[in-house]
């Protein structure tokens, strides 16, 4: 399970990671050094959303496809403060999780096709069963007659 996106996390996770005391004090060192607040950000999203960069894209794992989607995301410069990292965490949090109970809805629709497919054959079968068993009293019938002859 993944840890709850706030800010006593964020800056634990700081803390832990990248020795920041806060996330006011990882913005205000790392305003010129975009490389480690890029690399620090990274990790962020990795740890409290599930997604991590692949090329150009970030790129989750989706359970129920046993497949990776994609996201299109070319950088995050646009993150200088600690609303904006928490916007963005919670943004692509709730797409994740949009995506997957998307994906678990459609399971679940084929599923319940599967069900119905296999009732109804279930069904045919049944009935032809029920003929066969009304016939065979009628062909025992036949052959006691054709024995009394």
């Amino acid at each position: 399970m993944r840890a709850k996106i706030k800010t006593t996390n964020l800056s634990y996770f700081l803390r832990q990671e990248y020795g920041f005391s806060s996330i006011e004090q990882f913005f205000e060192l790392t305003k010129y050094g975009h490389p480690l607040r890029n690399k620090a950000i990274l990790s962020m999203i990795n740890e409290f959303t599930g997604y991590k960069i692949e090329g150009d894209s970030l790129v989750t794992y989706n359970p129920y496809t046993d497949k990776n989607e994609r996201i299109k995301l070319k950088n995050f410069d646009h993150i200088n403060s600690k609303e904006e990292l928490l916007k963005d965490l919670f943004l692509l949090h709730k797409t994740r999780m949009q995506m997957l109970e998307q994906s678990r809805d459609r399971i679940v629709e084929i599923s319940k096709e599967q069900i119905q497919k296999r009732d109804e054959d279930l069904k045919i079968t049944q009935e032809k069963r029920i003929t066969r068993h009304r016939e065979l009293p009628k062909k025992k019938l036949n052959l006691e007659n054709d024995l009394e002859r």
